[in-house]
Formats: C-alpha cells, structure tokens, sequence
C-alpha cells in the first residue's frame, strides 16, 4: 500500500514536470538518413523548408542529412541545399553502411529540441511532422506516426503491410499499444534519445527506439499520417527484417518489461 501511494506521488510530480517544463514553442531538428535518393531529395528538403519556415520561429528548425555511402548524386545535391537554405547539416558518411547507422549519426548531430526521423525517399508527409511537433509541445515525450489508424497510405506492397501489422499485432498481444510500431516516421525529445542510447545498426533500430522509450514509461500519442511509396521495397528485404524485428523487441522486452524500471530522466 506504502509502495502503491509513493507511486502516484512520483507519477503526479513527473506529470507537473512535463507541464511546468514545456516551452510553448520548442526547436526541431529532422534527421533523414539518404543513401541514392538523387532524385528525391530536393523535393523533399522543398517541402520541409516551405512548411516550416512559414509556420515556426527564424532559427528554431534544422535538417540533418545523413549522406549514408551514396553512389549517386545524393551527396551533391545535398551540399547545394545546404548552400541555399543555411540550415541543413550534411554528414557524409563514406564506410559500414546501414540504416541505423545512419539514423544514429543523425541523432548524435542534432541540436535541437525535438528529433524527427523522416526517410530520405520522401514517402512522408512533412506536414506531418509538424503536427507531430505540435502535439510534442502539448507535453507528450514521443509521438508516433501512425499509417493504419485512419491514416493515408498509398502505393505499400500487400507483403510489406502484412510484415509491418503483423508485428505491430504480436507487439500488441505482448501488451505495446502501437498501431504502427516499424514506421521510423516519428518525433522524440531529446532527452527520450539520449535516455534510450539506440545501438542497432540496422533497420531495427525503427523497433528499438520507440519500443525502448515506451517500456521506460514515457508518455506517447499516436496521430495519423500520410504515406505514399516511392520506390519498391524487395521482397528479400521485407521478409529478411521480420526476424531482426522480432529478435530485437524479444530482446528489449526481456530486459525492460519484466522488471520494474525507474522514471526516466527528464534534462
């Protein structure tokens, strides 16, 4: 009973940290790790700079552009943006490709407020992303982009949406309520990244960082987001992540759900 009301007093004191402590406009950085998309990212880096610098503060955005081992025009393309817009980090990296690799070099650059992930193929919504922002300011920690609750997807094989629900479904029967858990198309504090310290290398790393951040017990909302494919995922490539997918929430889930964790930091 002694233990049942220090908790509540420790879960009213976190909720009026996060109250007390959000700003009501916080800075954002959008890591996109890129590797052969010369011909989808300016248009992308278009659409992000015109919705955000006419809806956010002078200052308050970046884009951090991960070049992962392109052989393309990526790389090039990527360094006139930044020559253009004047708020665009490029990072090229030219050895051990990977998608998490990557991403994790993307979130170790970024310098702001929040981190949003966004695919470098330009197949999400950057409208989006700043209403995932918006809700961030509300005082959530992470937000998850969802594509099957009453989102908008267009263009997903029938392979790749039954490999993605199909583990949102086992994550589900394991008690994680995520509609949409392998979408990377999602928006975190900086604290939540720092605190969940990613290590895959992989692409599942798009399982590691909101499944780890919601086992510690940060506060999550789910909003429903557009996705339009730009290019086909192999057949190969989907039913090899299975495995890796689930191998790495096993992992996680062994470690985080079956103890009991300690609220996470908060700076």
């Amino acid at each position: 009973m002694k233990q049942s009301k220090q908790s509540e007093i420790e879960t009213e004191s976190r909720s009026k940290r996060i109250e007390n402590s959000t700003p009501k406009s916080l800075s954002v950085s959008i890591v996109i790790p890129a590797r052969n998309e010369e011909t989808n990212i300016a248009q992308l880096i278009s659409r992000i700079e015109k919705i955000f610098s006419s809806s956010r503060p002078k200052g308050s955005f970046e884009i951090v552009l991960v070049n992962d081992n392109s052989n393309d025009r990526t790389g090039e393309i990527a360094e006139q943006l930044s020559n253009v817009y004047g708020n665009i980090q490029v990072i090229h990296r030219t050895k051990d490709p990977g998608f998490g690799r990557a991403i994790k070099t993307g979130l170790r650059s970024a310098r702001k407020d929040v981190i949003i992930p966004m695919m470098g193929d330009n197949c999400d919504d950057p409208a989006d992303a700043l209403k995932m922002l918006e809700e961030i300011e509300k005082g959530f920690d992470f937000i998850v982009g969802t594509r099957y609750n009453r989102g908008n997807i267009s263009g997903m094989s029938i392979l790749k949406r039954i490999s993605s629900q199909g583990f949102t479904v086992f994550s589900n029967f394991l008690g994680v309520s995520m509609s949409d858990i392998c979408n990377a198309f999602k928006a975190y504090r900086r604290y939540v990244i720092k605190r969940v310290n990613p290590k895959s290398d992989g692409f599942q790393i798009l399982v590691e960082l909101p499944l780890t951040a919601y086992l510690l017990g940060y506060r999550f909302k789910e909003i429903s987001v557009s996705w339009q494919a730009k290019k086909r995922t192999s057949k190969r490539s989907v039913i090899r992540r299975g495995p890796k997918y689930l191998k790495k929430a096993l992992e996680l889930l062994a470690k985080f759900k079956f103890r009991k964790c300690e609220l996470p930091p908060y700076k």
